[in-house]
């Protein structure tokens, strides 16, 4: 059986200038842990999770592997409305 050939190099080109931007934005911010693009990532992922879920903090806790007190916490961390309809 023969395996295709993937030239992940090529496929990921595109991706290298905001990798690198995303890395410098980390380095100068000193904050390799919790820092603002961890932030930015995390608001993104409730925000997508829980249209996804149509506002279902339970079913959306439950995609995401927590605690749907923790949703409960970062949705008010971040100030989202959530839309249960």
């Amino acid at each position: 059986m023969a395996i295709p050939h993937v030239d992940v190099k090529a496929q990921y080109a595109p991706l290298i200038p905001e990798l690198k931007e995303a890395f410098a934005r980390t380095l100068e911010s000193g904050r390799f842990i919790f820092g603002p693009e961890v932030e930015s990532f995390e608001r993104d992922y409730l925000t997508a999770l829980l249209a996804r879920h149509r506002g279902n903090i339970s079913r959306a806790a439950s995609e995401a592997g927590i605690d749907r007190n923790y949703i409960h916490r970062l949705v008010k961390k971040y100030g989202l409305e959530v839309d249960r309809g």
